[in-house]
C-alpha cells in the first residue's frame, strides 16, 4: 500500500528559536510517535520516518508559518491529529493545522518576514533597497559577492519604540532563494558596521506560491 501525505503547519517561538534544524525534525518525529501517528518508515537496515520541513530556518529565527510533509499508512483524524500532537511537544511549538497537501514545496515562491531591529529609524533604509545591493553571500564555494535587490520582492521599513520595524517579502523558490539574514548584513554594511553590532529578530509569517498566494 502505498502511503499518504499530511502537510503540519507549526509555530516555532521563544527559545525554540535556538534549536538547529536537525535537532527540531528529531523533536517532531518523537511528537508524532507519542500522538500515535501512524507514520510510514522507509525499508532497509535502518528505517526510519520520512519527514520534510520546507524552507528551514537559520538557529535564531521564529516562525509562525513553518510546514512540514510527513507519509503515514493511512489517513489519520486531522483535527484530532493536531490536538494529539499540541499534547505530546512544548507551548512554543505549537502545531497549527494538519492537512492533505494540494501542492508541492517546489512550487513555493516567496516567504514574508518581519525584521525587528536594535537599531534607530532613517528614511535611508528604505533607499538602500531601492537598486543593487552587494553582500557577501554564503554558497558552496565559499563568501561570494552577490547582488540580492532581484531576491527582493518587497520590503518596508517604520519605527518602532527607540528601534526599526521591516517587513519583507523574499524570493524562496528552489531558483532563487534569499536568507532574511542576509538582509541585516546588507543595513550592516551600509551603517559601515561590523556584523552583530546590533541586536534584531527575525519572525516568518508567511509562505506564498509562486502567484503570490498562501502556500497549501
Amino acid at each position: 500500500m502505498l502511503p499518504k501525505v499530511i502537510r503540519i503547519r507549526f509555530a516555532k517561538r521563544g527559545r525554540l528559536k535556538f534549536i538547529s534544524h536537525l535537532d527540531l525534525c528529531r523533536t517532531l518525529q518523537s511528537a508524532m510517535i507519542r500522538a500515535g501517528l501512524p507514520l510510514w518508515y522507509t525499508e532497509g537496515f535502518n528505517p526510519h520516518p520520512r519527514i520534510t520541513v520546507a524552507l528551514p530556518l537559520p538557529v535564531g529565527c521564529e516562525s509562525e508559518c513553518e510546514l512540514l510533509d510527513v507519509r503515514v499508512t493511512e489517513l489519520p483524524n486531522l483535527e484530532l491529529t493536531v490536538k494529539k500532537l499540541n499534547e505530546a511537544t512544548v507551548p512554543e511549538l505549537e502545531i497549527l493545522e494538519a492537512y492533505e497537501p494540494v501542492t508541492k514545496f517546489s512550487d513555493i515562491g516567496f516567504a514574508q518576514y518581519e525584521i525587528t531591529l536594535e537599531l534607530p529609524f532613517s528614511e535611508d533604509l528604505a533607499e538602500l533597497f531601492s537598486g543593487p545591493v552587494i553582500v557577501a553571500k554564503h554558497t558552496k564555494r565559499g563568501d561570494v559577492d552577490t547582488d540580492i535587490f532581484p531576491m527582493v520582492k518587497s520590503i518596508s521599513f517604520a519605527p518602532k519604540g527607540s528601534g526599526t520595524f521591516c517587513r519583507a517579502l523574499l524570493f524562496a523558490s528552489p531558483e532563487s532563494y534569499l536568507n532574511p539574514e542576509y538582509i541585516v548584513r546588507a543595513i550592516e554594511k551600509q551603517r559601515g558596521l561590523d556584523q552583530y553590532a546590533f541586536e534584531y529578530s527575525v519572525c516568518r509569517t508567511g509562505i506564498l506560491d509562486k502567484s503570490g498566494k498562501d502556500f497549501r
